[in-house]
């Protein structure tokens, strides 16, 4: 692994700070990695969206699946909060 000394501003440094605080990563090493990982994964996906972009249709879809149900939808209720909005 490559080592490299990254300046942020200060705001991003909190944010980093705040992703190591809550657990959810090891090191700023790993938030900064995976921040990294995902930027390439975006330009994977400008790069070639026909193939990326069914996978990631097919994911949103599965991930949708598995969620369960969302119930049932009250299209009068939708359609007046819609109206509603529109309005105000």
């Amino acid at each position: 692994m490559s080592e490299m000394t990254v300046k942020l501003p200060p705001d991003l440094a909190q944010f980093v700070e705040a992703k190591v605080a809550a657990g959810g990563f090891d090191s700023p090493e790993s938030v900064v990695a995976q921040a990294l990982s995902l930027m390439a994964e975006i330009d994977r996906q400008i790069e070639s969206p026909d193939a990326d972009e069914r996978a990631f249709q097919q994911a949103a879809w599965k991930e949708g699946i598995e969620s369960g149900s969302a119930g049932v939808l009250d299209f009068e209720a939708l359609k007046r909060e819609a109206r509603r909005r529109l309005a105000g």
